[in-house]
């Protein structure tokens, strides 16, 4: 079934997800649509736990799911990844949160302790943090998730007026997580969660998309977690506060910086999981976002295409990443 609203067509997936997208605010990478279509429809280990109907399971490796859910914002869909370790499990971002979903991450760890880790302070990479009593994310970014948990209401832009539903997609706003204190923990670049049995996982720092981002890197299975710094079809920069006091690591330069340095351990991984769409990416694609982060750099103003930015009059430009998309920054980010 194909649905038209605007100038976006997206084709909807036969789920049992208790989630209903019905506005897209971002045209999807032909791509990426092809990709997340055709898993959703064929991928033979997809399960939706009884425990929490608002994500797809999928098991990526045998140590790996991947916790699909739809987005509540009118943009991209996003990942959870829970990554099981012989002692012990990590969980990487907690997306929006809805439902049960620390019951549905127990499940899935089967009894091991678990870190959880953000990648970034976005409510879809974050939102679910009140679910845990800690949370770990790049010491960068805590002031940000804070700033996020302040807000008198952090999920109003995603609830419609009436507080009965979602804007963008259909849920029950009672389903959002509960409104809790938790502990957030901000450590280095370098930081190193051990799993048990040698199993280490590096959390690297990152930034591009947000001042304190981070990626994750399992040493063992040689997969890097790339939140939203190293998504197919759109690569998004320079989402900080202005009063952010590391703002200047939301720049095309920032990632820019980082990346050289992560390029010179590709030797190190294989695959790439981002947050959003295509997963098990090949670690040398990195080599072209590098090149394109050192174009816009070089000349910011050789753009390929401009894209306005929703309910705004700013401007974003883009520059291709050659073969998969699109970096994106404002002229006050490179």
């Amino acid at each position: 079934m194909y649905k038209y609203l605007g100038q976006f067509k997206y084709r909807t997936v036969n789920s049992r997800l208790k989630t209903r997208p019905f506005i897209k605010l971002e045209e999807e990478n032909p791509v990426r649509s092809a990709f997340m279509n055709f898993m959703r429809e064929h991928d033979k280990t997809k399960c939706v736990y009884d425990c929490n109907p608002y994500f797809e399971v999928y098991r990526l490796r045998d140590n790996l799911y991947g916790l699909y859910s739809d987005s509540l914002g009118g943009v991209a869909d996003q990942w959870v990844f829970v990554l099981l370790g012989p002692q012990k499990a990590m969980v990487i971002d907690t997306a929006y949160g809805l439902g049960n979903f620390r019951a549905l991450v127990e499940e899935l760890t089967e009894g091991r302790p678990y870190y959880v880790v953000n990648t970034h302070g976005h409510p879809d990479h974050c939102g679910g943090n009140s679910h845990f009593d800690r949370v770990y994310c790049h010491q960068y970014e805590v002031d940000a998730i804070r700033r996020l948990e302040a807000t008198s209401d952090k999920f109003t832009s995603i609830v419609n007026d009436e507080g009965t539903d979602g804007r963008y997609t259909h849920f029950d706003p009672a389903d959002l997580p509960p409104a809790r204190d938790y502990e957030l923990v901000g450590v280095e670049s370098g930081h190193i969660f051990n799993l048990g049995g040698g199993f280490e996982v590096e959390l690297i720092f990152m930034p591009g998309h947000t001042a304190g981002h981070c990626v994750l890197l399992d040493k063992r299975d040689r997969i890097l977690f790339g939140g939203d710094d190293m998504c197919i079809g759109v690569l998004h920069i320079g989402f900080a506060a202005t009063d952010d006091p590391y703002s200047r690591y939301a720049t095309v330069t920032g990632l820019r910086d980082e990346l050289e340095k992560l390029c010179r351990r590709l030797n190190e991984f294989d695959s790439i999981f981002p947050a959003h769409g295509i997963v098990g990416i090949g670690s040398l694609w990195l080599q072209d976002v590098l090149e394109t982060c050192r174009e816009v750099t070089e000349n910011p103003e050789d753009y390929d295409k401009v894209i306005p930015v929703f309910n705004s009059d700013k401007l974003r430009y883009a520059k291709r990443i050659h073969d998969s998309g699109y970096l994106t920054y404002e002229a006050g980010n490179v």
